[in-house]
């Protein structure tokens, strides 16, 4: 595994500063490097910006339109980055996937599946990525 200087940057989004840390912290033990983004930040620049690898966002109803926002960028660091989200429930899981979310966790959840969330989010190919969000999708149904 290479260490977190030859990896692409992973990007903390949200509007709680000790939860951005929180997340942040998880994110850089898992091995990556962590950029804290204060919520006035624009999202979709940063993500181009640091040529981002992942994106971890606190969802909510403002994050929602910052998801679309990045996916509607036609940058390939855009279109490429691993976006992970933190919800409160299927209910967003859905709306998150539907957005184009590379993982989903519900609030509470221990450290290690947000480490697993992200480390295979960007393990996956762009084909992979589309059959998780159809069968996470089809899960969330049921």
């Amino acid at each position: 595994m290479s260490d977190a200087g030859s990896r692409p940057p992973v990007l903390i989004a949200s509007p709680d500063e000790s939860v951005r840390e929180v997340l942040a912290r998880l994110v850089e033990t898992a091995g990556h490097e962590a950029v804290r983004l204060d919520p006035t930040v624009d999202v979709p620049d940063a993500v181009v910006a640091t040529s981002a690898g992942g994106l971890v966002l606190d969802l909510g109803a403002a994050n929602q339109s910052v998801l679309e926002a990045v996916r509607a960028r036609t940058e390939a660091t855009a279109a490429n980055v691993r976006i992970v989200v933190i919800g409160s429930g299927p209910a967003g899981g859905r709306l998150a996937l539907n957005a184009g979310a590379d993982g989903f966790l519900v609030r509470p959840f221990p450290a290690a599946d947000l480490q697993g969330a992200i480390d295979d989010a960007l393990g996956r190919s762009e084909v992979a990525r589309h059959a998780w969000r159809a069968s996470t999708a089809a899960a969330l149904e049921s």
